[in-house]
Formats: C-alpha cells, sequence, structure tokens
C-alpha cells in the first residue's frame, strides 16, 4: 500500500483497518465499568439524558442502530461519571478519545493493524463527502495511532 494513499475511517471503508477503526465497527470494550458494543454506541449513550433502561440498550449497539438511538435533539449537555460536559467540548472529545483507546486496548489485533497504516494520511470521506466539519475526527484518529506505535514498539522493545 502506498504510504500517500490516505486511510479513509469509515463503516464502507474499501480497507478492512479503516472499517474496523470507524466507529460503528463492532468492537465491544469496557470503559470505566461500563460494557461496549462500539464506540459509536458510547457516543450516544452520552447523549442519552435521563432514560436509563434506554441508555443500557443503547451500549451494546454498534454500526447504524447505535447511530439512529441517538437521541434527535442533542442536549447541550451531560453528565459522566459525576461530572458535566458540554457536547462538542475539549472534554467532550477526551471522553470519545477514552472510548477509543479502551477499544485499541480491548483489541490489540486492530491496534497492530491500525499501527501499521503510518504515515499515511486519515481521512473521514463518506461517498466524496468529508464527515469531519470540525476537523476533530481525523486529528485525533491520527494522534491515537502515533500514540499506540510508541506504545507497540516499547513493548517489543521489553
Amino acid at each position: 500500500m502506498s504510504d500517500s494513499k490516505p486511510l479513509n475511517i469509515w463503516s464502507h471503508s474499501d480497507e478492512e483497518i479503516g472499517r474496523l477503526m470507524s466507529h460503528f465497527a463492532h468492537t465491544p470494550f469496557v470503559l470505566d465499568g461500563v460494557e461496549f458494543g462500539s464506540v459509536e454506541a458510547f457516543y450516544t449513550w452520552l447523549l442519552v439524558v435521563g432514560n436509563d433502561r434506554k441508555r443500557a440498550r443503547v451500549a451494546l449497539m454498534w454500526g447504524a442502530r447505535a447511530k439512529h438511538a441517538c437521541p434527535k435533539r442533542k442536549p447541550d449537555d451531560f453528565e459522566y461519571h459525576g461530572q458535566n460536559f458540554k457536547r462538542n467540548s475539549a472534554e467532550h472529545v477526551e471522553l470519545i478519545r477514552r472510548a477509543n483507546r479502551a477499544k485499541l486496548d480491548a483489541h490489540p489485533a486492530i491496534a497492530r493493524a491500525f499501527v501499521e497504516t503510518r504515515p499515511r494520511p486519515i481521512v473521514h470521506d463518506i461517498r466524496g463527502n468529508n464527515a469531519d466539519p470540525f476537523d476533530v475526527f481525523c486529528p485525533m484518529m491520527c494522534s491515537l495511532r502515533d500514540e499506540y506505535a510508541v506504545r507497540l514498539n516499547s513493548a517489543d522493545d521489553r
């Protein structure tokens, strides 16, 4: 694979690692004692406020089902483990980063395959449209890939 061909992280990517790194991928993980079926489920779970039964169902979802469970009117604020967060704030993005770390920690083969895509640029192009209007997702995924490259190289050196 060419070092210049972008890695498209998307559920319909033409590469398996692009699909596996998608937040839609069925890649169960545990974060802060809660099991999630995907990073998308975690994102939706955060925004389901005041309905513990729905939250429990959402937590184990993946794919479009998890996305469609997200409230149509997203709250501006939500609570996570007793702390209040503003939606789309730097702290909210850090929660999503933590969910991605938990996913990669739970799936070391995916983490290794993801690291092996370095130094290719990462994009999130869905049907020719850039789906990252806030320029958050792609830089976050690039920094996670770099972080895991260091982690995996350190582990290999032991």
